[in-house]
């Protein structure tokens, strides 16, 4: 297979697991991590409503956004939506599902 240039086809350990999490929680997902250029590598429908989602490897409890490669911070800041959240965990994709719950339901 021919090798296009500048793209990292690398892929998480834990990508699998999250985009299935997601989909137990009833989520759409729409897998972008080829779109490449910093973009999100989810797209997450839930209620209506779509969510940017960045897959990161599960690290220890220092690991924080800043991790994320130039490209994928320079996307999320020009943005005009709502910037990607940021998941390594199943235990992050519950989280996340819950906090997008409408309030007096969770």
């Amino acid at each position: 297979m021919k090798r296009v240039r500048g793209f990292n086809r690398r892929t998480d350990v834990n990508h699998v697991a999250i985009k299935a999490a997601f989909q137990d929680f009833g989520c759409s997902v729409t897998d972008l991590r080829l779109v490449g250029k910093g973009c999100a590598d989810l797209l997450i429908g839930y209620r209506g409503i779509d969510h940017q989602v960045e897959v990161k490897k599960p690290r220890g409890p220092k690991a924080k956004a800043e991790d994320r490669k130039p490209t994928q911070v320079t996307y999320a800041a020009t943005w005009k939506g709502q910037p990607p959240a940021l998941v390594r965990t199943v235990e992050d994709v519950e989280q996340l599902v819950n906090s997008w719950q409408p309030k007096g339901t969770r």
